[in-house]
């Protein structure tokens, strides 16, 4: 789902755009000038030579009533089949709670099933989005496919149980049915008897008997991964720029931390930092959602309350909870998937990250074991998990009252994902809910299955990145602020769960947006390269915005998506200095470099994608001159493991430089 707010830019002032046969005549010579350079780094049996693409389905492939929509319809069926004989490895699909558990505790998979068949006869891999958000309400959603109709209930009789933005004068605060907030994943009973991590836990076990366990392994063959959704757009973040809202690009968004649990957890930990005057409310003078930075106090460039110690001990805790939100939910799918370890060695090297000190994911009596694994699960079950030899060593947790805001550090000593603990069955606690016995034994399911390939993703916020406190990120909870990378820990969570991460925004750069936005895409992207790499995480891309429109092709965005997901060579300050030894040392027909600069360039390398999901499959994609474009797109992405030589007037043509 798009969530970049950039559709709000006047596209035809920001983008180039081929719309007719000469236009595209005119790209393919462009592309002559691309060629492969060898990097020693670069190895192609660690790499292979392309980067996997993934297709993304109309988000109303199975709709909120849970019906195939596009069944008979020939244009989909010959759409796969082009975009298969193209080379794409794949295609991506929401999987809503809102369609399958559209009743408590009854999950329907028929309409997927139809799908996944379809798409395994087509030889087509699956990225599976585990979307636990609404569909509808954010940039680029045309389809509506609301939570389920009973949570929504839920939220009906108890509001705070969504994400909720600061009171106005003589108004609360507005909720967001988007999805549920991260304040109240523990929150014992409140959905029917359930805790919302509870409901998770049950849909992807749900998911798994039916996809993993069952069909004789036809569908698990095909199921290249599965993204774990945590927050709106799947993304892990708070919904701080909804559209719904009135929020425009580029917006600073509004701190979403004013619900009544989340002012409780404010409170606790200002008590505990010795300042409880610092808990009674969210940061004063931070603007509105579509202010600038320099319009408020709070996140002003000089002297703003953001880089003063009350700015930072709010930021960490905002910016903690969406972490330790981000371990629960890793912690939760732990204990459905065996999930297959995606680290490199490399990671083996660097601190596992914060954690929560208890992943109490609903209260009632917490039990601890010395090991986890997919054939030696400890704790009560009801399943009888399956033969495997995965076995994965843990810690055992520190024993201290679940919050949020309360961490502790974690050493994986083995390398291997820590897997957090096993828990026996408890109950819950008691609440009104419609007419369900809320003290209905819930157990914990054990992993089991194949191991699985896992992801996480996050969005790429790249407007106000070149200001002193990133404020549309900070909004968004990401502290990454002047002298401050704020993904390292999202980063080292995946890490310690071996599970790979994904960014939005590959196809854009810097020069692409207003100047008064200061934006920074190219920067933001090479931050998060450079920190996965450091903890030997795969880092995977999306595009933001669409590339394919009615009349209108953004080759430009196609080629940045070739250049972004390839083997990067150097770090950004020392891009110019070795871009200007190579041009002084290039002969006529710019294809030679000089051995010394080439042995600089080789020396270190951030490492190639280890896939791109493409937004979006439409109609208008599959016309004769939109697949010619894409069929140049599919080519350099086959070959683009391998770094690509690029000369300077190519970058420039992108808008790089």
């Amino acid at each position: 789902m798009n969530n970049i707010g950039d559709c709000q830019m006047d596209v035809s002032n920001s983008r180039s755009y081929s719309q007719n046969s000469e236009q595209h005549d005119q790209a393919s010579s462009r592309e002559v000038d691309v060629g492969e350079i060898p990097l020693e780094g670069v190895r192609e049996d660690v790499y292979g030579r392309s980067v996997p693409v993934y297709v993304m389905l109309p988000l109303d492939t199975v709709n909120a009533d849970g019906v195939f929509r596009y069944a008979s319809a020939q244009w989909f069926l010959s759409a796969l089949r082009e975009l298969k004989n193209s080379g794409i490895h794949g295609v991506a699909v929401d999987v809503w709670w809102g369609a399958v558990e559209r009743k408590p505790r009854m999950y329907d998979f028929s309409g997927y099933k139809q799908l996944f068949e379809l798409l395994v006869a087509l030889d087509l891999k699956i990225q599976v989005v585990l979307a636990f958000h609404a569909c509808g309400g954010n940039v680029g959603d045309n389809a509506e496919v609301p939570l389920p109709h009973w949570v929504l209930s839920c939220g009906e009789r108890d509001p705070d149980i969504f994400y909720t933005d600061r009171p106005r004068e003589f108004s609360p605060g507005r909720r967001n049915p988007e999805c549920i907030s991260l304040f109240a994943d523990t929150e014992s009973g409140i959905l029917r008897g359930r805790s919302p991590i509870q409901c998770y836990v049950d849909f992807m076990k749900a998911f798994r008997d039916e996809f993993i366990l069952h069909g004789d392994g036809m569908y698990y063959d095909a199921i290249g991964e599965i993204v774990l959704g945590t927050g709106p757009c799947g993304e892990l973040r708070y919904p701080s720029y909804p559209e719904m809202n009135g929020w425009r690009f580029p917006g600073i968004g509004e701190f979403q931390c004013y619900d009544r649990r989340a002012l409780a957890s404010l409170a606790r930990a200002a008590e505990a930092a010795g300042h409880p005057e610092w808990g009674h409310n969210g940061p004063p003078d931070v603007g509105h959602y579509n202010s600038t930075p320099d319009d408020t106090v709070f996140f002003r460039g000089w002297d703003g309350t953001w880089a003063t110690e009350y700015g930072k001990f709010f930021l960490d805790w905002y910016s903690q909870a969406l972490v330790d939100h981000g371990d629960r939910m890793l912690h939760a799918a732990s204990t459905v998937f065996c999930i297959h370890d995606l680290k490199t060695p490399r990671s083996d090297t660097m601190e596992s990250g914060r954690r929560s000190d208890s992943l109490d994911l609903g209260g009632g009596d917490m039990r601890t074991s010395k090991s986890i694994s997919c054939n030696d699960f400890v704790g009560i079950s009801s399943e009888s998990p399956r033969e495997t030899t995965d076995d994965l060593s843990m810690n055992s947790p520190k024993t201290s009252a679940s919050d949020p805001g309360t961490v502790y550090q974690n050493t994986v000593a083995t390398g291997l994902p820590s897997r957090g603990p096993s828990y026996a069955s408890f109950r819950s606690s008691t609440s009104v809910s419609d007419g369900l016995n809320t003290m209905e034994e819930w157990i914990w399911p054990s992993p089991q299955g194949k191991p699985v390939n896992m992801n996480l993703k996050i969005a790429g916020i790249h407007w106000w990145y070149h200001t002193k406190s990133h404020a549309a990120e900070l909004t968004a909870g990401y502290y990454n602020c002047d002298g401050r990378n704020g993904y390292d820990g999202i980063i080292s969570l995946c890490a310690r769960y071996g599970v790979a991460l994904t960014l939005t925004c590959v196809e854009m750069c810097d020069s692409q947006h207003p100047p008064e936005a200061l934006c920074g895409p190219e920067g933001l992207l090479r931050t998060v390269k450079e920190s996965a790499f450091k903890a030997g995480l795969p880092l995977a891309g999306e595009n933001a915005l669409p590339c394919f429109m009615p009349n209108a092709i953004d080759e430009s965005a196609l080629q940045r998506i070739v250049y972004n997901t390839q083997p990067l060579g150097t770090p950004l300050e020392e891009q110019k200095s070795l871009d200007s030894k190579k041009s002084d040392q290039k002969d006529d027909d710019d294809q030679m470099i000089d051995d010394e600069v080439q042995r600089q360039y080789n020396a270190q390398f951030l490492p190639p994608m280890r896939s791109f999901t493409f937004l979006r499959l439409t109609t208008d994609m599959m016309s004769d001159t939109y697949q010619n474009q894409w069929k140049r797109f599919m080519k350099l992405m086959s070959r683009n493991a391998l770094r690509f030589k690029t000369s300077q007037r190519w970058r420039r043509d992108l808008g790089f430089e």
